[in-house]
């Protein structure tokens, strides 16, 4: 009976009882299925951490609620910063009309992210085209292969760390012959839109 007082109430079978509505709670604020699924089996896993003893059942479920949010707050958190990430710190093509010299280096550093990417992992691979190419959502990619939007962002970002230290290594290649000749390379200062731009 609910609000009884019980000697040691098992917090396990409170959730197990009210995973349906918490699922629903944990849904309603991150609109997607996978995430809150996830974050609905890490309060299960919380639950051993418990030590102080719950006397009621409504107590339990506010407790099991409580722990929700807080993981649904860390989760929004952690997001947020890798959206940060994404969208501050990688940068693959460049909003700018590209002189001559920067159309060429844009071709060659092309090619190194076309091998790249054929070294990523297959589920890598696909949802790096489905982001980039296919322009859909981490939300759409998530539901398209079943995996939860939080994993899409990590393969997401791992894959742009190898992009860019392979373009760092191509770079680090290259460097010695241009310091060699660098006749070779005009020093053009374009900037799009004239002195004014």
């Amino acid at each position: 009976m609910s609000g009884a007082v019980h000697p040691g109430i098992d917090l396990k079978q409170v959730y197990l009882a009210m995973r349906f509505d918490l699922v629903r709670f944990v849904l309603r604020r991150l609109r997607d299925p996978h995430t809150a699924e996830d974050v609905v089996s890490d309060v299960y896993l919380r639950l051993d951490r418990v030590t102080d003893p719950i006397a009621t059942e409504s107590e339990a479920r506010r407790y099991i609620y409580r722990i929700a949010s807080n993981l649904l707050i860390d989760h929004v958190r952690v997001n947020n910063r890798r959206l940060e990430i994404l969208e501050t710190n990688i940068v693959l093509v460049e909003d700018e009309a590209p002189s001559f010299e920067r159309g060429m280096m844009a071709q060659d550093e092309l090619a190194v992210i076309h091998e790249a990417f054929d070294d990523l992992p297959d589920k890598a691979r696909d949802i790096i085209f489905y982001s980039r190419i296919a322009g859909m959502t981490h939300e759409q990619i998530a539901e398209r292969m079943g995996i939860s939007r939080s994993l899409i962002e990590k393969y997401i970002i791992r894959a742009m760390r190898h992009f860019r230290e392979r373009l760092r290594e191509a770079d680090e290649i290259a460097a010695p012959a241009v310091a060699a000749a660098p006749a070779a390379r005009p020093q053009l200062r374009v900037v799009p839109g004239g002195a004014g731009g």
